[in-house]
């Protein structure tokens, strides 16, 4: 039978509705994203630790077992879901949350107890598989969530500092610094899950700046980033590597490149001192200056990023006493807006990530998710 006007209008609707819906479940919007920001202590001892539910537009500090947020300095962060999160950070600390952060678990089974010892980053193949680096020549592998841990030999990393770590696939993961000394930085690669290391010559001696980070958006492209504005990049995995340079005043000789993603092969955003932020859009060839927003002066040293349009970065005073602020923008850096003020040192920020899980950690995640909603 044919349908009337009114009976076609109401399927139409109907039919519209599930198809807004069925978006809605699939993709989050930019107010539905969850995001996380670490830092320095604060007056109360406790590390700086804040959550965002709406993309970065607002920003609270969750309820936690403060005991085990006390006493150390948040450096860096891993979130490979809205609930789990993994800080690191000063006195050889790492803590690890799976209900949003209402409560944390401090891991002490590192085979070497040394307080002295900083972590400054961590990257993961899955939520149990994951790296960790900082001062010392201090690198650890774990496979099992930090239940083991393999300490790789100081010495293969200059016993410097091992500022960034990144895990490319399930066996290669590359290590960058600077030597204890801090005359020369240095690049090291394995591909045999740390069985064996390697030393990265770049080109042109350019590992005489100290390297800050490593980053990538698949197994061939990869960005060495550090000191001065300075760069290298490789097209081919690691092969043949291109030197670049953001020519920018600002500290020493030039602005540092403290923090850097790739959203792909092409489209780069860098956090940099100063309230330096630029953009590429064609693989370092050409970079484009953004406008900062809020407090002046101020080294970002964190940056993370849904898409081309959608990011967030934590930047912290270059004085004392300390200031710290969160910003963000909407539509690729055409406005950059302040979204948090703190008298803490921001480090670093992060949209959740999703990470290679296995079948049986996606499921317990799901169970402990359904029991702390």
């Amino acid at each position: 039978m044919e349908m009337d006007l009114k009976t076609k209008f109401l399927v139409a609707l109907f039919s519209l509705t599930l198809l807004i819906g069925c978006g809605r479940s699939s993709h989050k919007p930019p107010n539905e994203r969850i995001a996380w920001a670490v830092g320095y202590r604060n007056t109360a001892g406790l590390a700086t630790l804040l959550r965002s539910e709406d993309g970065g537009g607002t920003w609270y500090a969750p309820d936690p077992n403060a005991t085990q947020l006390q006493g150390f300095d948040a450096i860096n962060l891993m979130v490979p879901s809205e609930n789990e999160v993994w800080i690191v950070g000063s006195n050889q600390t790492l803590l690890h949350t799976l209900d949003g952060g209402k409560s944390w678990e401090k891991i002490t089974t590192f085979p070497e107890k040394d307080s002295a010892v900083i972590f400054h980053d961590i990257s993961a193949y899955s939520a149990s598989d994951f790296w960790i680096s900082g001062e010392h020549g201090t690198v650890y592998h774990t496979r099992d969530g930090g239940v083991h841990w393999e300490k790789m030999d100081p010495d293969l990393f200059d016993d410097g500092l091992v500022q960034g770590i990144r895990v490319i696939d399930k066996t290669t993961v590359y290590a960058v610094g600077q030597n204890a000394d801090f005359s020369r930085g240095f690049v090291r690669r394995t591909a045999d899950g740390g069985k064996t290391w390697e030393a990265v010559i770049l080109p042109d001696d350019y590992n005489a700046n100290f390297w800050i980070g490593v980053t990538s958006s698949d197994s061939d492209h990869i960005v060495v980033y550090g000191r001065k504005g300075h760069y290298s990049a490789s097209e081919d995995g690691g092969k043949h590597w291109i030197n670049g340079h953001i020519d920018i005043p600002g500290g020493v000789n030039g602005a540092d490149i403290n923090d850097l993603i790739m959203l792909d092969a092409t489209h780069w955003w860098s956090a940099m001192d100063l309230d330096n932020i630029y953009m590429t859009e064609d693989g370092g060839k050409h970079w484009s200056k953004q406008q900062s927003a809020g407090a002046s002066d101020m080294f970002l040293v964190g940056i993370d990023a849904v898409d081309e349009k959608h990011a967030l970065i934590v930047g912290h005073s270059n004085y004392y006493p300390p200031t710290g602020k969160i910003i963000l923008t909407l539509d690729g850096g055409k406005h950059w807006a302040q979204k948090y003020l703190t008298d803490t040192y921001m480090s670093k920020v992060s949209f959740v990530h999703r990470l290679h899980r296995s079948k049986k950690e996606e499921s317990t995640l799901s169970e402990t998710s359904n029991q702390n909603p």
